[in-house]
């Protein structure tokens, strides 16, 4: 998703400075030549660390003559329709609780930044064609353990747990973020405080908006096999 946000901002002429605690994380990335010359500057950055955070404001501020226009006009946060009450989506629970954190967070800032100019959007993301499952601990294969109380639904658990729901319907990394910077940068983003991309983002958000919670949790449970499981301890 970040390599293709850079990529956005590089076909609009934008220099974009790369922040990570690990620059070696940054070497396999695939950029496109800038517009106009625009530019990539990559620095580290431990977030955890006040001198690291000193050291990397002090070269931001040499490298853009002291004008950083995207950080100190807007905060954007990367959040997930994962984080939307009502997405109850069964084996994912630590993940969508640190989204929904994500997004509380986001609405707190809009508010305390608000005196000082600066905006904060959240990015409510559906399924998008990247690389985290294969990232992820275990990656496409991991599997639970035989003690589980879940293994006889260990289909439909592994299933979740190694892919989206979207599947091959997620949307193009590509086009999601080009979206998604289009939306930041046209003339009435100002007033955009959620920006929805990604495979049936906006969908799911209206679903959750205005079906009863029962009929959610129903449909989590089912599509987790949890009903199925269910018929199974009942007989």
């Amino acid at each position: 998703m970040g390599e293709g946000h850079v990529n956005a901002f590089l076909k609009r002429g934008i220099n974009v400075v790369l922040t990570t605690i690990d620059l070696g994380l940054l070497e396999n990335l695939k950029l496109v030549d800038g517009k106009d010359g625009a530019y990539t500057v990559r620095l580290e950055l431990d977030v955890a660390s006040a001198e690291s955070i000193a050291s990397a404001v002090e070269r931001v501020h040499t490298i853009t003559a002291g004008r950083l226009d995207f950080l100190m006009s807007t905060v954007v946060n990367q959040g997930s329709v994962s984080g939307v009450q009502g997405f109850n989506r069964p084996y994912m629970g630590i993940y969508s609780s640190s989204k929904a954190a994500v997004h509380s967070l986001s609405d707190c800032m809009r508010v305390e930044f608000a005196p000082f100019g600066v905006k904060v959007v959240t990015l409510v993301t559906g399924s998008v064609k990247t690389e985290f499952f294969n990232n992820k601990e275990g990656g496409r294969t991991v599997t639970i353990p035989s003690s589980s109380v879940y293994l006889p639904i260990r289909d439909h658990v592994e299933t979740m747990m190694r892919g989206s729901l979207a599947g091959s319907g997620a949307t193009d990394r590509t086009i999601a973020t080009s979206n998604t910077i289009a939306a930041l940068l046209r003339s009435s983003w100002l007033r955009t405080r959620y920006i929805r991309q990604g495979y049936a983002a906006f969908k799911l958000w209206l679903m959750h908006l205005l079906l009863p919670v029962w009929l959610m949790d129903r449909w989590s449970r089912q599509s987790g096999g949890l009903d199925k499981l269910k018929r199974m301890l009942q007989a």
